[in-house]
């Protein structure tokens, strides 16, 4: 994969991208970046179902761009370290898996006690003390 370095400012987007957790979907939309003269970008192979030119930045960013850059906006590197390091760019997660044979998850930064019930009343609602306990917040009525 060929890594360029910029010789003049370059404006890319970042590709939209959707998030589905459970039943729920975010579309993140696209969103527009100028790149200043001196950044690196790192070509990455494209889908055929989008004509758009991928490229990596040094921070794990993907950019794209629906032409590929010119003589004019960018000039081929070719230090054999400098490609090798910019080709050994790993998500956490993938870092996770080689390494140490983990698969990473994402948690839903919600409450915590939203998806846990009483097993009383079945109530969501709790009180706590401070590093001591945590009861159920919930008042039932009885009937005598």
């Amino acid at each position: 994969m060929p890594l360029y370095e910029l010789i003049a400012d370059v404006t890319c987007h970042r590709p939209a991208r959707w998030h589905g957790h459970l039943r729920y979907a975010v579309c993140i939309p696209q969103q527009a970046l100028t790149l200043p003269a001196g950044s690196w970008l790192l070509a990455l192979p494209s889908d055929s179902d989008s004509a758009e030119h991928l490229y990596r930045l040094p921070d794990g960013r993907v950019v794209a761009r629906a032409e590929a850059l010119t003589g004019d906006e960018a000039r081929k590197v070719t230090n054999p370290q400098a490609i090798a390091a910019m080709e050994s760019y790993r998500t956490l997660e993938q870092a996770a898996l080689d390494d140490w044979g983990v698969h990473v998850e994402h948690v839903d930064h919600s409450a915590p006690f939203r998806l846990i019930k009483c097993p009383l009343c079945w109530g969501t609602e709790f009180a706590s003390v401070d590093f001591g306990q945590v009861w159920c917040n919930t008042v039932i009525s009885t009937v005598i």
